[in-house]
C-alpha cells in the first residue's frame, strides 16, 4: 500500500498532534520517505 499525498498530509497532522507516538513512529517514517519522494517528483 503506497501512501498517496492526502494520506502524507494526514499523516503529518496525526504526528504533530503526537510528537512520540511510538506506534505511529514507523508509519510516519514510511510516508515521510513516500511524502518527500512525491513532493520532490
Amino acid at each position: 500500500m503506497i501512501p498517496g499525498s492526502v494520506s502524507f498530509k494526514t499523516l503529518l497532522v496525526v504526528h504533530n498532534q503526537w510528537p512520540e507516538r511510538e506506534a505511529n513512529v514507523s508509519e510516519y517514517r514510511f510516508c515521510l520517505f513516500w511524502g518527500s519522494m512525491l513532493i520532490s517528483d
